[in-house]
């Protein structure tokens, strides 16, 4: 993991950091061209080896957020172009999270607070989630 000066913001930090915690690796991605890159990418392949073989992480303050939508299409299409298998929008607030909940669906893209991540990614739960909200996409449930 790099050292905690070199990712950007608190909440990146506070992700990596959960993730390292959990046994996983954590890399800044580099830009590519004018592509712009996720602000994390997360390895777990003692997980799920195919979602989280990368899976993408996009970090949300409240003190900086985008527009949510036109940032989801963003991701969206940087999944799609780079094969990967899930995507992660994780938010810091409660304000955010409302947003997020409305968010209209995407495949491999899940939203959820910092709180839930570290939940989810302690108590091993994090690819059971991901794996029943894909589900419930995919039968129109959500």
């Amino acid at each position: 993991m790099p050292p905690p000066q070199v990712f950007g913001t608190a909440l990146e930090q506070s992700i990596a950091s959960a993730i390292s915690k959990a046994g996983g690796k954590v890399t800044i991605p580099s830009s590519a061209g004018k592509q712009r890159t996720p602000d994390l990418l997360m390895w777990l392949p003692q997980v799920d080896r195919y979602l989280f073989n990368p899976a993408a992480i996009e970090a949300v303050e409240s003190a900086r957020a985008p527009n949510l939508p036109k940032m989801q299409r963003r991701f969206a299409d940087f999944l799609w172009s780079t094969g990967l298998h899930c995507g992660l929008i994780i938010v810091n607030s409660v304000s955010l999270e409302k947003q997020i909940r409305s968010l209209r669906p995407i495949p491999y893209i899940f939203s959820l607070t910092l709180h839930e991540f570290r939940q989810k990614l302690e108590s091993s739960e994090l690819a059971a989630w991901v794996k029943r909200e894909r589900n419930r996409f995919a039968h129109g449930v959500r």
